[in-house]
């Protein structure tokens, strides 16, 4: 009788470890595949946000580009708009009439601008008659200008054409009519 209870004891007992041994290497299964399952979701909501600040950025490049070609072809159609004038001179050569010797031009741009033209106009008074009539001259510049440099182009430094100017207190009302951003 003994050998019987201890074989059915020894039955059980293996029975019941066979069982806790199941159970144990199924919730370590279960808690592997849950931990797969995790961090398969992590990754993928890591890549969407990723996906997502990338497509972000790329749309941001997409308009920082769109918006600095519309600021250059305004500079192009516009250049009054992103240049200043100072310190206009004329040469004292005699008469009412002066040459276009000296001007300090700013580009208050966010780029690099050269080849920039303008025209110099003012009113003249005929002396056969009593209404006005407006004159204008072309002048250019050559050189380029960084963003925010301001520097004085001469005749006599070779970087500016002449403009037949009329001397009135040595000013004449200016505007620009061309430049090319450099690219």
């Amino acid at each position: 009788m003994q050998r019987i209870l201890a074989t059915l004891f020894i039955f059980v007992l293996t029975t019941g470890c066979k069982d806790e041994a199941k159970e144990r290497a199924d919730q370590q299964a279960k808690a592997a595949a849950e931990a797969k399952s995790r961090a398969e979701l992590e990754s993928s909501i890591a890549a969407r946000v990723h996906a997502e600040i990338d497509a972000a950025a790329a749309d941001k490049a997409k308009k920082e580009a769109a918006s600095g070609a519309v600021v250059k072809k305004d500079m192009a159609e516009n250049p009054d708009k992103y240049l200043t004038y100072s310190d206009v001179l004329a040469d004292g050569r005699g008469g009412e009439y002066g040459t276009l010797s000296e001007i300090r031009i700013e580009n208050k741009s966010p780029y690099k601008v050269k080849d920039i033209k303008g025209k110099l106009t003012w009113i003249d008074y005929p002396r056969t008659s009593d209404f006005l009539v407006a004159m204008s001259s072309d002048f250019s510049v050559e050189g380029a200008l960084e963003p925010g440099e301001a520097r004085t182009f001469t005749v006599a430094g070779g970087n500016l054409s002449k403009g037949t100017v009329k001397r009135i207190d040595n000013k004449a009302p200016l505007h620009f009519t061309g430049l090319k951003v450099v690219e």
